[in-house]
């Protein structure tokens, strides 16, 4: 992302805006992270912060919303560690690639 900058960042802004509906469907799936009944309740917690990071609400200020290309890949940048934590959560192996029919960009 840092070497386009703000090139295209109509582009960028939706893959956030992407990134943001999956992990709203982790929450459909996994449940309310402060129910009792959650699946896996310390990844919903770092999803929950993944989501805050992309979230596009202006007096949020984050992700989305950011004014600058680094503020866009510093959101980004923790949004994804955050994603990371969680599914280190879910076991280790996880390996699964994207083939190039799922790429939409």
């Amino acid at each position: 992302m840092s070497r386009f900058s703000n090139t295209r960042a109509d582009v960028q802004q939706k893959l956030m805006e992407l990134a943001r509906v999956e992990i709203d469907d982790a929450f459909e799936v996994m449940g309310d992270p402060d129910s009792p009944s959650a699946l896996y309740p310390a990844a919903l917690s770092q999803l929950a912060l993944a989501r805050a990071e992309i979230n596009q609400r202006a007096e949020i200020n984050q992700g989305i919303a950011a004014a600058s290309a680094a503020e866009h890949l510093n959101r980004i940048t923790n949004a994804i560690a955050r994603v990371t934590t969680a599914r280190a959560e879910f076991g280790d192996g996880i390996t699964f690639v994207l083939g190039q029919g799922n790429l939409m960009y």
